[in-house]
Protein backbone atom coordinates (compact mmCIF):
# COMPACT_ATOMS: atom_id res chain seq x y z
CA UNK A 1 0.00 0.00 0.00
CA UNK A 2 1.83 2.85 -0.68
CA UNK A 3 2.38 5.66 1.63
CA UNK A 4 0.63 9.14 1.96
CA UNK A 5 2.59 12.35 2.70
CA UNK A 6 0.95 13.93 5.37
CA UNK A 7 2.79 17.12 5.25
CA UNK A 8 0.79 19.97 7.07
CA UNK A 9 1.05 23.54 4.78
CA UNK A 10 1.31 26.28 6.56
CA UNK A 11 -0.22 29.69 4.35
CA UNK A 12 2.49 30.95 1.96
CA UNK A 13 3.64 34.25 1.84
CA UNK A 14 4.38 34.44 -2.07
CA UNK A 15 2.37 37.95 -2.51
CA UNK A 16 2.90 39.51 0.83
CA UNK A 17 3.20 43.66 1.01
CA UNK A 18 6.62 43.84 0.84
CA UNK A 19 6.61 41.74 -2.22
CA UNK A 20 3.63 44.06 -3.92
CA UNK A 21 5.73 47.18 -3.17
CA UNK A 22 8.94 45.85 -4.59
CA UNK A 23 7.04 45.11 -7.82
CA UNK A 24 5.60 48.45 -7.26
CA UNK A 25 8.44 50.32 -7.18
CA UNK A 26 10.71 48.36 -9.49
CA UNK A 27 7.54 49.39 -12.01
CA UNK A 28 7.33 53.08 -11.10
CA UNK A 29 11.39 52.94 -11.24
CA UNK A 30 10.95 51.67 -14.81
CA UNK A 31 8.38 54.27 -16.28
CA UNK A 32 10.40 56.76 -14.88
CA UNK A 33 13.56 55.50 -16.78
CA UNK A 34 11.39 55.05 -20.06
CA UNK A 35 10.54 58.73 -19.06
CA UNK A 36 13.60 59.73 -18.61
CA UNK A 37 14.87 58.62 -21.75
CA UNK A 38 12.22 60.33 -23.59
CA UNK A 39 12.50 63.98 -22.60
CA UNK A 40 16.44 63.35 -22.91
CA UNK A 41 15.79 62.48 -26.55
CA UNK A 42 13.19 65.14 -27.32
CA UNK A 43 15.54 67.91 -25.10
CA UNK A 44 18.64 67.40 -26.98
CA UNK A 45 16.93 67.06 -30.32
CA UNK A 46 15.52 70.94 -29.61
CA UNK A 47 17.96 72.49 -28.40
CA UNK A 48 19.99 70.68 -31.50
CA UNK A 49 17.12 72.60 -33.46
CA UNK A 50 17.09 75.76 -31.45
CA UNK A 51 20.89 76.44 -31.65
CA UNK A 52 20.38 75.70 -35.47
CA UNK A 53 18.01 78.28 -36.24
CA UNK A 54 19.87 80.99 -33.82
CA UNK A 55 23.18 80.25 -36.23
CA UNK A 56 20.99 80.31 -39.32
CA UNK A 57 19.38 83.32 -38.11
CA UNK A 58 22.75 85.27 -37.70
CA UNK A 59 23.82 84.73 -41.03
CA UNK A 60 20.92 86.02 -41.93
CA UNK A 61 21.26 89.10 -40.07
CA UNK A 62 24.95 89.04 -41.46
CA UNK A 63 23.40 88.59 -44.81
CA UNK A 64 21.53 92.22 -44.69
CA UNK A 65 23.98 93.95 -42.62
CA UNK A 66 26.45 93.32 -45.44
CA UNK A 67 23.77 94.62 -48.20
CA UNK A 68 23.15 97.98 -46.44
CA UNK A 69 26.67 98.49 -45.75
CA UNK A 70 27.36 97.80 -49.66
CA UNK A 71 24.21 98.63 -51.49
CA UNK A 72 25.69 98.84 -55.16
CA UNK A 73 26.80 95.30 -54.64
CA UNK A 74 25.35 92.45 -56.38
CA UNK A 75 23.88 89.08 -54.90
CA UNK A 76 26.37 86.88 -56.02
CA UNK A 77 29.27 89.85 -54.70
CA UNK A 78 27.04 89.58 -51.35
CA UNK A 79 27.53 86.18 -51.18
CA UNK A 80 31.58 85.82 -52.15
CA UNK A 81 32.12 88.43 -49.22
CA UNK A 82 29.94 86.45 -47.13
CA UNK A 83 31.45 83.06 -47.63
CA UNK A 84 34.89 84.24 -47.16
CA UNK A 85 34.07 85.40 -43.84
CA UNK A 86 32.10 82.50 -42.93
CA UNK A 87 34.13 79.33 -43.32
CA UNK A 88 31.14 76.72 -41.61
CA UNK A 89 28.74 78.59 -43.33
CA UNK A 90 27.06 78.49 -47.48
CA UNK A 91 25.16 80.45 -49.46
CA UNK A 92 23.13 79.64 -52.60
CA UNK A 93 21.02 82.15 -54.63
CA UNK A 94 17.90 80.83 -56.45
CA UNK A 95 16.17 82.95 -58.98
CA UNK A 96 12.57 83.68 -59.33
CA UNK A 97 11.94 80.73 -61.75
CA UNK A 98 13.47 78.44 -58.96
CA UNK A 99 17.05 78.15 -60.97
CA UNK A 100 20.36 78.08 -58.57
CA UNK A 101 22.22 80.44 -60.63
CA UNK A 102 25.00 81.39 -57.88
CA UNK A 103 26.78 80.26 -54.92
CA UNK A 104 28.68 77.95 -52.73
CA UNK A 105 25.92 75.43 -52.33
CA UNK A 106 22.67 74.51 -53.74
CA UNK A 107 20.21 70.87 -52.48
CA UNK A 108 20.52 69.76 -56.46
CA UNK A 109 21.27 66.70 -56.22
CA UNK A 110 21.35 66.47 -52.27
CA UNK A 111 19.59 64.24 -49.68
CA UNK A 112 17.78 66.18 -47.62
CA UNK A 113 15.55 65.86 -44.82
CA UNK A 114 13.25 68.39 -42.80
CA UNK A 115 14.13 69.36 -38.98
CA UNK A 116 11.39 71.33 -38.77
CA UNK A 117 8.87 73.66 -40.57
CA UNK A 118 11.35 75.76 -43.12
CA UNK A 119 14.43 74.25 -41.89
CA UNK A 120 16.10 71.26 -43.74
CA UNK A 121 19.29 68.53 -43.26
CA UNK A 122 21.47 68.32 -45.58
CA UNK A 123 23.84 65.66 -46.30
CA UNK A 124 26.71 67.06 -48.36
CA UNK A 125 29.91 66.15 -50.02
CA UNK A 126 32.37 67.54 -51.00
CA UNK A 127 31.43 67.53 -54.49
CA UNK A 128 28.36 69.60 -54.06
CA UNK A 129 30.77 72.59 -52.20
CA UNK A 130 32.01 75.48 -54.42
CA UNK A 131 34.25 76.74 -52.71
CA UNK A 132 38.15 75.78 -51.11
CA UNK A 133 36.26 75.08 -47.79
CA UNK A 134 37.86 71.27 -47.57
CA UNK A 135 36.66 68.43 -45.50
CA UNK A 136 36.24 64.46 -45.93
CA UNK A 137 33.58 62.48 -46.65
CA UNK A 138 30.03 63.59 -45.88
CA UNK A 139 28.84 66.60 -43.67
CA UNK A 140 25.64 67.45 -42.21
CA UNK A 141 24.58 70.90 -43.39
CA UNK A 142 21.11 72.95 -41.76
CA UNK A 143 19.59 75.31 -44.04
CA UNK A 144 16.58 77.65 -44.36
CA UNK A 145 15.76 79.57 -47.42
CA UNK A 146 14.74 83.53 -47.05
CA UNK A 147 13.03 85.57 -49.54
CA UNK A 148 14.34 88.31 -51.12
CA UNK A 149 12.87 91.42 -51.05
CA UNK A 150 13.23 91.74 -55.43
CA UNK A 151 12.32 88.63 -55.93
CA UNK A 152 14.35 85.01 -55.33
CA UNK A 153 15.59 83.17 -52.81
CA UNK A 154 19.09 82.60 -50.77
CA UNK A 155 19.70 79.42 -49.10
CA UNK A 156 21.78 79.15 -46.37
CA UNK A 157 23.43 76.29 -45.38
CA UNK A 158 25.13 75.77 -41.74
CA UNK A 159 27.77 72.62 -41.02
CA UNK A 160 26.67 71.22 -37.85
CA UNK A 161 28.62 68.69 -37.51
CA UNK A 162 29.86 69.73 -34.52
CA UNK A 163 26.44 70.45 -32.68
CA UNK A 164 25.52 66.78 -33.78
CA UNK A 165 28.59 65.71 -31.93
CA UNK A 166 28.12 67.40 -28.77
CA UNK A 167 24.13 65.81 -29.04
CA UNK A 168 25.61 62.57 -29.30
CA UNK A 169 27.38 63.54 -26.60
CA UNK A 170 24.83 64.16 -24.67
CA UNK A 171 22.75 61.09 -25.75
CA UNK A 172 25.42 58.78 -24.36
CA UNK A 173 25.21 60.61 -21.00
CA UNK A 174 21.49 59.90 -21.16
CA UNK A 175 21.75 55.88 -22.08
CA UNK A 176 24.75 55.95 -19.41
CA UNK A 177 22.05 57.59 -17.06
CA UNK A 178 19.59 55.49 -17.95
CA UNK A 179 21.65 52.60 -17.68
CA UNK A 180 22.59 52.93 -14.15
CA UNK A 181 19.06 53.98 -13.15
CA UNK A 182 18.01 50.08 -14.87
CA UNK A 183 21.33 48.94 -12.83
CA UNK A 184 20.02 50.41 -9.86
CA UNK A 185 16.20 49.27 -10.31
CA UNK A 186 17.11 45.47 -10.95
CA UNK A 187 19.55 45.99 -7.63
CA UNK A 188 16.83 47.78 -5.90
CA UNK A 189 14.46 44.92 -6.62
CA UNK A 190 17.01 42.10 -5.77
CA UNK A 191 17.02 43.80 -2.53
CA UNK A 192 13.45 44.03 -1.65
CA UNK A 193 12.38 40.58 -3.05
CA UNK A 194 15.10 39.29 -0.70
CA UNK A 195 14.04 41.73 1.96
CA UNK A 196 10.50 40.05 1.60
CA UNK A 197 11.51 36.47 0.83
CA UNK A 198 13.27 36.39 4.25
CA UNK A 199 10.39 38.55 5.91
CA UNK A 200 7.66 36.18 4.73
CA UNK A 201 9.76 33.28 5.99
CA UNK A 202 9.98 34.31 9.54
CA UNK A 203 6.51 34.78 9.09
CA UNK A 204 5.95 31.73 7.59
CA UNK A 205 8.35 29.52 10.61
CA UNK A 206 6.21 32.09 13.53
CA UNK A 207 3.07 30.99 12.01
CA UNK A 208 4.01 27.81 11.86
CA UNK A 209 4.97 27.65 15.71
CA UNK A 210 1.68 29.05 16.66
CA UNK A 211 -0.20 27.06 15.24
CA UNK A 212 1.63 23.88 16.37
CA UNK A 213 3.44 24.38 19.29
CA UNK A 214 7.27 23.13 17.78
CA UNK A 215 9.92 24.71 18.62
CA UNK A 216 11.96 22.67 16.49
CA UNK A 217 11.47 24.62 13.90
CA UNK A 218 13.79 27.31 12.20
CA UNK A 219 13.84 29.87 9.84
CA UNK A 220 16.16 29.11 7.10
CA UNK A 221 19.17 31.17 6.38
CA UNK A 222 21.32 31.16 3.37
CA UNK A 223 24.52 33.28 3.51
CA UNK A 224 24.45 35.91 6.14
CA UNK A 225 26.24 39.54 6.49
CA UNK A 226 22.82 41.75 6.31
CA UNK A 227 20.47 42.67 9.41
CA UNK A 228 18.07 40.61 8.07
CA UNK A 229 20.30 37.37 8.10
CA UNK A 230 21.36 38.21 11.47
CA UNK A 231 18.53 38.58 12.74
CA UNK A 232 16.90 35.65 11.56
CA UNK A 233 20.20 34.09 13.43
CA UNK A 234 19.18 35.60 16.71
CA UNK A 235 15.46 34.17 16.18
CA UNK A 236 16.81 30.93 15.77
CA UNK A 237 19.43 31.25 18.74
CA UNK A 238 15.66 32.17 20.87
CA UNK A 239 13.56 29.32 19.30
CA UNK A 240 16.62 27.01 20.23
CA UNK A 241 16.77 28.04 23.64
CA UNK A 242 13.04 28.59 23.78
CA UNK A 243 12.73 24.73 22.99
CA UNK A 244 15.50 23.95 25.43
CA UNK A 245 13.51 25.67 28.68
CA UNK A 246 10.24 23.80 26.90
CA UNK A 247 11.78 20.86 26.89
CA UNK A 248 13.27 21.09 30.66
CA UNK A 249 9.66 22.21 31.37
CA UNK A 250 8.07 19.14 30.05
CA UNK A 251 10.91 16.61 31.12
CA UNK A 252 10.44 17.69 34.71
CA UNK A 253 6.91 17.04 35.16
CA UNK A 254 7.01 13.95 32.80
CA UNK A 255 9.83 12.83 35.23
CA UNK A 256 8.25 13.71 38.35
CA UNK A 257 5.18 12.11 36.89
CA UNK A 258 7.10 8.79 36.74
CA UNK A 259 8.74 8.98 39.56
CA UNK A 260 5.81 9.33 41.77
CA UNK A 261 3.00 6.98 40.13
CA UNK A 262 5.05 3.12 41.45
CA UNK A 263 5.07 5.04 45.07
CA UNK A 264 1.28 6.55 44.59
CA UNK A 265 0.21 3.29 42.82
CA UNK A 266 1.79 0.98 46.08
CA UNK A 267 -0.12 3.65 48.36
CA UNK A 268 -3.38 3.41 46.75
CA UNK A 269 -3.24 -0.76 47.01
CA UNK A 270 -2.60 0.00 50.28
CA UNK A 271 -5.44 2.01 50.99
CA UNK A 272 -7.52 -0.60 48.77
CA UNK A 273 -6.14 -3.34 51.52
CA UNK A 274 -7.17 -0.89 54.27
CA UNK A 275 -10.05 -0.08 53.23
CA UNK A 276 -10.78 -3.95 53.31
CA UNK A 277 -9.87 -4.86 56.75
CA UNK A 278 -11.99 -1.53 58.10
CA UNK A 279 -15.60 -3.04 56.00
CA UNK A 280 -14.74 -6.41 57.60
CA UNK A 281 -14.74 -4.76 61.31
CA UNK A 282 -17.69 -2.45 60.35
CA UNK A 283 -15.65 0.96 61.03
CA UNK A 284 -17.58 2.63 58.39
CA UNK A 285 -16.80 6.16 59.06
CA UNK A 286 -13.04 4.86 58.40
CA UNK A 287 -14.08 3.09 55.84
CA UNK A 288 -15.34 6.37 54.30
CA UNK A 289 -12.86 8.52 54.98
CA UNK A 290 -10.11 5.73 53.32
CA UNK A 291 -12.50 5.81 50.13
CA UNK A 292 -12.12 9.55 49.67
CA UNK A 293 -8.40 9.46 50.43
CA UNK A 294 -8.37 6.32 47.40
CA UNK A 295 -10.56 9.00 45.12
CA UNK A 296 -7.28 11.20 45.59
CA UNK A 297 -4.97 8.83 44.72
CA UNK A 298 -7.22 7.76 41.88
CA UNK A 299 -7.08 11.38 40.90
CA UNK A 300 -3.58 12.14 41.29
CA UNK A 301 -2.58 8.38 39.66
CA UNK A 302 -5.18 9.65 36.48
CA UNK A 303 -3.47 12.65 35.91
CA UNK A 304 0.71 11.42 36.08
CA UNK A 305 -0.88 8.70 33.51
CA UNK A 306 -2.27 11.23 31.26
CA UNK A 307 1.50 13.37 31.36
CA UNK A 308 3.05 10.23 30.77
CA UNK A 309 0.98 9.25 27.48
CA UNK A 310 1.26 12.97 26.94
CA UNK A 311 5.11 12.65 26.86
CA UNK A 312 5.25 9.16 25.17
CA UNK A 313 3.19 10.62 22.09
CA UNK A 314 5.32 13.94 21.79
CA UNK A 315 8.43 11.51 22.13
CA UNK A 316 8.26 8.00 21.26
CA UNK A 317 6.19 6.60 18.17
CA UNK A 318 6.75 8.89 14.72
CA UNK A 319 5.38 9.28 11.70
CA UNK A 320 7.29 5.65 10.10
CA UNK A 321 4.61 3.77 12.74
CA UNK A 322 1.88 5.50 10.83
CA UNK A 323 -1.13 3.37 8.97
CA UNK A 324 -4.03 4.21 6.62
CA UNK A 325 -6.93 4.68 9.13
CA UNK A 326 -10.74 4.45 7.88
CA UNK A 327 -12.93 7.12 9.94
CA UNK A 328 -16.36 5.40 9.64
CA UNK A 329 -15.25 2.48 11.93
CA UNK A 330 -13.44 4.08 13.99
CA UNK A 331 -15.97 7.09 14.87
CA UNK A 332 -18.61 4.24 14.65
CA UNK A 333 -16.92 3.00 17.68
CA UNK A 334 -16.95 6.42 19.13
CA UNK A 335 -20.20 6.26 18.76
CA UNK A 336 -21.28 2.39 20.08
CA UNK A 337 -18.85 3.69 23.18
CA UNK A 338 -20.37 6.81 23.75
CA UNK A 339 -24.29 6.57 23.34
CA UNK A 340 -24.87 4.33 26.10
CA UNK A 341 -23.27 7.05 28.43
CA UNK A 342 -25.13 9.81 26.58
CA UNK A 343 -28.79 8.03 26.87
CA UNK A 344 -27.99 7.57 31.02
CA UNK A 345 -27.72 11.16 30.95
CA UNK A 346 -30.71 12.56 28.59
CA UNK A 347 -28.68 13.38 26.16
CA UNK A 348 -28.54 12.65 22.74
CA UNK A 349 -26.57 12.03 19.72
CA UNK A 350 -27.01 13.09 16.13
CA UNK A 351 -24.59 11.67 13.03
CA UNK A 352 -23.62 12.39 9.85
CA UNK A 353 -20.52 10.14 8.96
CA UNK A 354 -19.16 9.51 5.71
CA UNK A 355 -16.45 7.13 5.17
CA UNK A 356 -12.75 8.90 4.01
CA UNK A 357 -9.51 7.85 5.04
CA UNK A 358 -6.48 9.08 6.91
CA UNK A 359 -2.61 8.12 7.28
CA UNK A 360 -1.95 7.82 11.39
CA UNK A 361 -2.10 5.83 14.61
CA UNK A 362 -5.95 4.46 14.93
CA UNK A 363 -5.34 4.27 18.74
CA UNK A 364 -4.21 7.79 19.18
CA UNK A 365 -6.50 8.80 16.93
CA UNK A 366 -9.84 7.16 19.19
CA UNK A 367 -8.17 8.85 21.83
CA UNK A 368 -8.88 12.23 20.28
CA UNK A 369 -12.60 11.46 19.68
CA UNK A 370 -13.39 9.65 22.59
CA UNK A 371 -11.65 12.69 24.82
CA UNK A 372 -14.06 15.44 22.25
CA UNK A 373 -16.79 13.01 22.95
CA UNK A 374 -16.47 12.63 26.48
CA UNK A 375 -15.89 16.24 27.08
CA UNK A 376 -19.09 17.10 24.85
CA UNK A 377 -20.95 14.50 27.35
CA UNK A 378 -19.66 16.18 30.56
CA UNK A 379 -20.41 20.06 29.45
CA UNK A 380 -24.05 18.94 27.72
CA UNK A 381 -26.78 19.06 30.48
CA UNK A 382 -29.76 16.69 30.61
CA UNK A 383 -31.70 16.89 27.15
CA UNK A 384 -29.25 18.62 25.06
CA UNK A 385 -27.53 17.22 21.70
CA UNK A 386 -24.44 16.18 20.28
CA UNK A 387 -23.72 15.97 16.81
CA UNK A 388 -20.62 14.15 15.46
CA UNK A 389 -19.97 14.58 11.77
CA UNK A 390 -17.09 13.40 9.35
CA UNK A 391 -17.22 14.82 6.18
CA UNK A 392 -14.62 16.04 3.12
CA UNK A 393 -12.99 19.56 2.78
CA UNK A 394 -11.08 19.96 0.02
CA UNK A 395 -8.32 17.59 0.71
CA UNK A 396 -8.62 17.22 4.34
CA UNK A 397 -10.86 14.73 6.39
CA UNK A 398 -12.73 17.08 8.57
CA UNK A 399 -14.56 15.71 11.84
CA UNK A 400 -16.67 17.82 13.82
CA UNK A 401 -17.88 17.27 17.96
CA UNK A 402 -20.70 19.80 18.99
CA UNK A 403 -22.19 20.28 22.49
CA UNK A 404 -24.97 22.80 23.64
CA UNK A 405 -22.99 23.07 26.84
CA UNK A 406 -21.62 26.47 28.39
CA UNK A 407 -19.37 26.93 26.09
CA UNK A 408 -15.13 28.55 25.97
CA UNK A 409 -15.26 32.21 26.20
CA UNK A 410 -12.54 33.81 23.41
CA UNK A 411 -9.77 34.48 26.02
CA UNK A 412 -9.74 30.67 26.69
CA UNK A 413 -9.87 29.22 23.07
CA UNK A 414 -6.46 29.58 22.85
CA UNK A 415 -5.38 28.17 26.16
CA UNK A 416 -7.45 25.43 26.37
CA UNK A 417 -4.50 23.28 24.84
CA UNK A 418 -2.48 24.01 27.59
CA UNK A 419 -0.95 21.19 30.29
CA UNK A 420 -3.41 21.73 33.49
CA UNK A 421 -5.15 25.00 32.08
CA UNK A 422 -9.30 24.75 32.94
CA UNK A 423 -11.41 28.07 32.29
CA UNK A 424 -13.39 29.29 34.78
CA UNK A 425 -16.68 27.44 33.54
CA UNK A 426 -15.30 23.66 33.77
CA UNK A 427 -13.59 24.24 37.21
CA UNK A 428 -16.34 22.98 39.19
CA UNK A 429 -16.23 19.79 36.63
CA UNK A 430 -14.26 16.69 37.29
CA UNK A 431 -10.68 16.87 35.26
CA UNK A 432 -7.31 17.36 35.44
CA UNK A 433 -6.94 19.63 32.45
CA UNK A 434 -4.68 17.31 30.59
CA UNK A 435 -7.75 16.33 28.32
CA UNK A 436 -6.91 18.56 25.61
CA UNK A 437 -3.41 19.06 25.87
CA UNK A 438 -3.65 14.94 24.84
CA UNK A 439 -5.60 15.62 21.95
CA UNK A 440 -2.99 18.64 21.14
CA UNK A 441 -0.20 16.26 20.88
CA UNK A 442 -1.61 14.05 19.10
CA UNK A 443 -2.57 16.42 16.47
CA UNK A 444 0.73 17.93 16.50
CA UNK A 445 2.08 14.38 15.75
CA UNK A 446 -0.36 13.71 12.90
CA UNK A 447 0.56 17.23 11.29
CA UNK A 448 -3.39 17.82 11.55
CA UNK A 449 -4.95 21.15 12.60
CA UNK A 450 -7.50 21.39 15.26
CA UNK A 451 -9.86 24.83 16.20
CA UNK A 452 -13.31 25.77 18.35
CA UNK A 453 -15.82 27.75 17.63
CA UNK A 454 -19.21 28.58 19.40
CA UNK A 455 -22.03 26.26 18.74
CA UNK A 456 -24.78 28.50 20.43
CA UNK A 457 -24.70 27.60 23.06
CA UNK A 458 -21.62 25.12 23.47
CA UNK A 459 -18.61 24.58 21.67
CA UNK A 460 -17.33 23.16 18.04
CA UNK A 461 -14.63 21.15 17.67
CA UNK A 462 -13.21 20.81 14.58
CA UNK A 463 -10.40 17.90 13.35
CA UNK A 464 -8.86 18.27 10.11
CA UNK A 465 -7.09 15.33 9.11
CA UNK A 466 -5.13 15.28 5.64
CA UNK A 467 -7.20 12.86 3.36
CA UNK A 468 -5.67 9.79 1.33
CA UNK A 469 -7.46 7.85 -1.63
Amino acid sequence: MPRSTNTFVAPRYTESTSFKMAVLFTLFLGVSAAVLAYFINQFNTSTLIDRVSVRISADWTSFNDWREMAPLQSIPEVIDGLTQHHRNTFFGYQNEEGEFTYGAISPEGVETMPLEEGLLLMLVTADNIYSTYEFEGAHRFAARFYDLDKGGRVLIARDIEDLLLERRKMQQLGLLTIFLMVAAIAIGFYISTYVAGLTSKISQTAHQIMETGDFSQRIPVKGGGDDLSDLAKVLNDMLAKTEELVGSVRQVSDNIAHDLRTPLTRLRNKLDDLDDRLENIGDSEAHGIVESVMREADHILGTFGALLRIARIESGKKEKDFDRVEMAPLLEDILELYEPVAEAKGLKIESRIENFATWGDADMLFQVFANLMDNANKFTSEGGIIELVCRQESSRVVVEIADQGCGIVDEDKKRVFERFYRGEESRHTAGNGLGLSLVKAVMDLHKASIWIKDNNPGTRFYVSLQLIK
